[in-house]
């Protein structure tokens, strides 16, 4: 079972990735792909499951987010296995 501590540090530095001057892609900043379009549709929050890669609201998803954010799905088991955790700790509980 995953570790508060694990967890904790995994999605800290997930979520400082995303946000970071570091990801780039197409002619920009994904968070400045992603303000952008927050502003043209008034939606003022996105939300990830990277288990899965799906995010909402639809309206938010650029071409350049949608990618950056299945490249951070795709990267997210290979962080968890970083920190010698499992992804099974994220199922949820029957």
């Amino acid at each position: 079972m995953a570790r508060y501590k694990v967890l904790k540090s995994i999605a800290h530095s997930m979520g400082h990735s995303f946000t970071s001057l570091m990801n780039y892609r197409g002619d920009d900043y994904v968070m400045g792909h992603l303000l952008r379009r927050a502003r043209e549709v008034r939606e003022n929050t996105l939300l990830v499951d990277l288990l899965t890669g799906k995010a909402a609201p639809a309206s938010l998803l650029t071409p350049d987010v949608q990618a950056s954010i299945s490249s951070y799905a795709e990267w997210f088991p290979k962080q968890v296995a970083s920190q010698k955790s499992e992804l099974r700790s994220f199922a949820p509980r029957e």
